[in-house]
């Protein structure tokens, strides 16, 4: 059925009673035209993106209303999400796949919530998006993965090391016996089934991230997760050439849209330079460029090593690496969870919560498979066993 906003053929009868309805669906047409526009070359791309912006704000500026609450309907609201929490039912939190982690983040990563992963080049960063992404989709979530970094095949490649267990660079160059391409093979099949939706592109921007999620929800009704790797190379044109301003736009924007289709966006993050150069543990105020990325987030979390590049000792293929919540406005902060990350596979996997210290503390049960896909592993196992 054709739209009729899109046509240009709207009867005064069809327009709806309500004029903020009427408004809001003016404002999708025309945020639909000014994406066209930009994706087809018409017009100026500046131009055409100031407009596109304003429009994307005044649509989610009437989608909030006006964000008067008032005492009953407060207390109706808290009064269902206590029971919600009593009852057990689902809060709808995404869980990250490692346990100590999730039990710090009080359940997961919240709707409508902005949580910041940060790290040093190296340090694992777009694999621990990656991995909780994957963990998400196994759990039936739907991700939305948007990739500005690396492209879908390079992902891709990562996620079958991790389910395989083989080196990556073996599976790049092809390397592998007949055992190992039939569960490449396999762990291909499976990728299939992982309700992630990449979108890689280089000159990605907020709006394109806006308008991917749209699209999203139009074919499949929902999505649950935004991933982003990584904030510093989004393609927002703010701030007149200055590097904070233009950050602090782009930080503002996610959160928007985190408020909006009230699902967390998880976003990877730059350290700054000074903070690397003196290997010390991070904190929320190292982040790159900050403007109001820390203000903005409900979490910080931090990727930190102990690998000093200037000792002259090479890195080991195992590294034990601190993920710092030192931001975590809904619970503790300042919290260390350990995992070792394991680069020819590319994952993490966190320690066990007697090892955890605060972290581990209320963790009873590791659930199997709560650090990714281990039954292709399993299998690799058989393989070797039976060269």
């Amino acid at each position: 059925m054709s739209d009729p906003y899109s046509t240009g053929q709207v009867e005064e009868e069809d327009i709806p009673n309500s004029k903020l309805v009427y408004a809001q669906q003016f404002l999708d047409h025309l945020a639909r035209l000014l994406i066209k526009m930009r994706n087809g070359g018409i017009g100026t791309d500046a131009a055409t993106e100031v407009i596109l912006h304003k429009t994307l704000k005044l649509r989610q500026q009437l989608n909030s209303g006006s964000g008067l609450v008032h005492p009953e309907a407060r207390a109706d609201l808290v009064r269902k999400a206590f029971d919600n929490i009593c009852s057990g039912i689902d809060t709808g939190r995404i869980s990250t796949g490692m346990v100590c982690l999730d039990n710090v983040l009080l359940g997961g990563l919240a709707k409508g919530t902005v949580t910041v992963l940060a790290g040093a080049t190296g340090s694992g960063k777009s694999v621990a998006l990656q991995q909780v992404a994957e963990y998400a989709a196994s759990c039936e979530k739907r991700v939305l993965f948007i990739a500005v970094e690396m492209d879908t095949i390079q992902l891709s490649f990562r996620s079958i090391a991790r389910m395989t267990g083989l080196e990556a660079s073996r599976i790049r160059r092809g390397r592998l016996n007949e055992g190992e391409k039939w569960l490449v093979r396999q762990a291909i099949a499976e990728l299939g089934k992982l309700s992630i939706h990449y979108k890689d592109a280089g000159n990605m921007s907020t709006a394109g991230i806006y308008e991917a999620v749209l699209e999203t929800q139009k074919e499949y009704g929902s999505v649950d997760l935004i991933v982003v790797d990584y904030m510093q190379i989004l393609q927002d044109e703010q701030g007149g050439g200055n590097e904070n301003i233009r950050l602090t736009g782009i930080s503002r924007a996610l959160a928007s849209i985190a408020r909006e289709f009230q699902c967390p966006v998880l976003v990877g993050s730059q350290l700054s330079r000074e903070s690397v150069k003196r290997h010390r543990r991070p904190t929320p105020q190292d982040l790159r460029e900050s403007g109001s990325i820390e203000n903005d987030a409900t979490t910080v979390i931090l990727l930190h090593s102990n690998y000093d590049p200037d000792s002259g000792v090479d890195q080991e293929d195992i590294e034990l690496i601190t993920w710092i919540v030192g931001k975590n406005r809904n619970g503790i902060q300042n919290v260390d969870v350990m995992a070792n990350f394991y680069k020819p596979q590319q994952k993490f996997l966190e320690l066990p919560p007697k090892q955890q210290g605060i972290a581990g503390e209320g963790v009873l049960v590791v659930p199997v498979g709560s650090n990714g896909h281990g039954t292709l592993e399993r299998d690799l196992q058989v393989v070797r066993a039976l060269e």
